[in-house]
């Protein structure tokens, strides 16, 4: 009976210690994450860099408030553990065995932050800032700042798409769903991130009224030259390009009036976009986004202010 009692009591010790040196570890993972968030609440801004050696891992500061949970071993030497969608990755020092961090994130996010740190960003790289960023939404989906840079990112790849549509160029395109979605999650939640959604939709369509503007200023440009063309050719008696440069030129201007209508018709549809939005603009909190607010509610709306074609009249 004395043996008896005495392996069960060993057992007892055995498993004991094992639950304590498991809870140990735990315990500290547990605590060198939650030491980086006391720095993170603590911290200004969106993001809150967690070092990691040399380098910096970037975490939205959001998670901060969150708890620490999931934690535990992958392997003998490896370990994880969660904030939100984060994941803290450890390992066992090589030399001194104690748990080190090696790595923390959000794949989504940091797909979407290297998209976004291009200097000079193409259609593709902006494309993955909007799909990164969508995926992102999924973890963490009442985070204003995802939700806004990917409709920022989303009107800019309109910008450089615009001109390939030769169906509906004034329209949003894929910018339309991206924004109608994250404009309903905004007015649901947030007037300051509705604004900036808003403002962001309408700073697109005034440049997209300036590059209109630009294009009608053109037009006409090269007029000049071939005039210019045409008379050195006569004075050559190079009969063939003087009647080639007469045929451009009078394609050219009698074109016009039609490129010149089709272009005012589209600023015209953008300046509806633009005052329609401006209309719609929240009030908000926010001093700064309140003076963005403004700027843009001094946009000239009258209904004679609304761009518009006026043919030339012929020439006598």
């Amino acid at each position: 009976m004395i043996m008896k009692t005495w392996k069960t009591t060993a057992m007892l010790l055995v498993l004991a210690g094992a639950v304590a040196c498991q809870t140990s570890d735990e315990e500290k993972l547990t605590r060198i994450v939650e030491g980086q968030l006391t720095k993170c609440k603590a911290a200004e801004g969106v993001f809150f860099d967690v070092e990691i050696d040399d380098e910096k891992s970037p975490i939205l500061r959001e998670v901060c408030e969150l708890p620490v949970t999931d934690v535990k071993r992958t392997d003998e030497f490896h370990a994880v553990a969660k904030t939100g969608p984060y994941l803290w990755l450890f390992k066992i020092h090589d030399e001194h065995g104690v748990w080190i961090l090696t790595e923390v994130d959000y794949e989504p996010m940091s797909d979407a932050l290297s998209a976004l740190n291009v200097s000079d960003p193409d259609e593709e790289s902006m494309k993955k800032a909007v799909d990164a960023l969508g995926k992102a939404e999924d973890g963490l989906p009442d985070n204003s700042w995802i939700r806004i840079t990917r409709v920022e990112q989303a009107m800019k790849l309109r910008d450089k798409q615009r001109g390939k549509d030769k169906v509906d160029p004034a329209g949003l395109g894929d910018a339309k769903a991206v924004y109608e979605a994250n404009l309903a999650w905004a007015k649901a939640k947030s007037p300051d991130a509705q604004a900036k959604m808003m403002l962001t939709y309408i700073d697109a369509y005034k440049r997209y009224m300036t590059k209109l503007q630009d294009a009608y200023d053109g037009l006409g440009g090269q007029d000049e030259w071939l005039e210019s063309a045409i008379r050195a050719a006569e004075k050559e008696k190079d009969t063939k390009t003087v009647e080639t440069y007469t045929a451009d030129l009078e394609k050219q201007r009698a074109e016009r009036p039609g490129e010149q209508k089709m272009l005012m018709e589209r600023k015209g549809l953008a300046f509806d976009a633009v005052c329609a939005a401006i209309a719609q603009l929240p009030t908000v909190s926010d001093a700064e986004v309140a003076k963005a607010v403004d700027a843009a509610k001094a946009t000239d709306c009258k209904p004679e202010s609304r761009p518009k074609f006026e043919e030339a009249p012929p020439e006598p």
